[in-house]
């Protein structure tokens, strides 16, 4: 525990040291955020609701959808396993007490108190104190979406260890990563929430983990899940999450005989 909170104060002091990659990140987050406002505001234009969604829905589930991004879908984990074999500093992961996965499971956490204080604090709170977000106030509602977004982080860090683990095979997974990234972005709702995909891409949706990352959690907080789906949205959601994870630890019992750095 005493490691994990070395790790958090130092990811923050990180975070508030570099002042130009704090502004940057800052504006980048809040640039995204107005654009994506902007476009949603135009095709509202002159209608109350599109689908049964009003406006109001849809910036709501904006500003939720940066948050959820923000807290649970980052692919960093990815990129970290990636380079650490490329550089050799993979041998240094291998050899610290806690143990190989238990360490990037620790560094994802101890990375999202300096996300929330240099993104999510900066920017979401106040777009959504500006645009009014409106959650469900059922009890019931907050408890799911919690547990949601709690399986959401297991389901990305299973995925991330699998994308990342694949550079034992492909020697640089750079490549994959960045298109396993905009596959991501496609199918979790984070730029369209899935209320909008057409009857075929809704239908591929189902068969990925995606949505159980973005669309669902924000799906139930917003009180837009009918209650008697959400246990087998959860049940689906924790499947997915025991399965990637399964996955992975498969892949690193596997692909650890080929780990190959410095000549050994």
């Amino acid at each position: 525990m005493n490691l994990y909170k070395r790790m958090c104060i130092n990811n923050i002091k990180m975070g508030l040291s570099f002042r130009v990659d704090f502004f940057s990140g800052i504006l980048f987050q809040i640039t995204r955020l107005i654009l994506q406002v902007m476009v949603w505001k135009g095709l509202y234009i002159g209608r109350t609701e599109v689908m049964g969604i009003a406006l109001s829905d849809m910036l709501t589930y904006t500003v939720l959808s940066l948050m959820m991004s923000l807290l649970v879908g980052d692919y960093d984990l990815m990129f970290w396993i990636n380079d650490d074999v490329q550089d050799g500093s993979i041998v240094e992961r291998l050899t610290v007490p806690i143990g190989f996965g238990r360490y990037y499971i620790w560094r994802t956490l101890a990375a999202k108190p300096a996300t929330f204080l240099t993104q999510i604090l900066p920017v979401v709170l106040p777009a959504a104190l500006l645009f009014g977000v409106r959650i469900s106030v059922d009890p019931l509602d907050i408890l799911a979406a919690f547990v949601a977004g709690v399986l959401a982080f297991a389901i990305m860090t299973g995925y991330g260890f699998i994308m990342g683990l694949t550079v034992l095979w492909l020697k640089n997974s750079y490549f994959l990563v960045v298109v396993t990234a905009l596959i991501w972005q496609l199918f979790s709702g984070a730029l369209v929430p899935m209320w909008f995909f057409p009857n075929w891409l809704e239908t591929a949706g189902r068969f990925l983990p995606f949505r159980y990352v973005v669309f669902e959690p924000i799906s139930i907080l917003m009180g837009k899940t009918p209650p008697e789906q959400i246990p087998a949205e959860l049940c689906f959601a924790a499947a997915w999450a025991a399965g990637l994870c399964a996955l992975a630890l498969l892949l690193w019992l596997r692909g650890r005989r080929r780990l190959f750095v410095n000549g050994g």
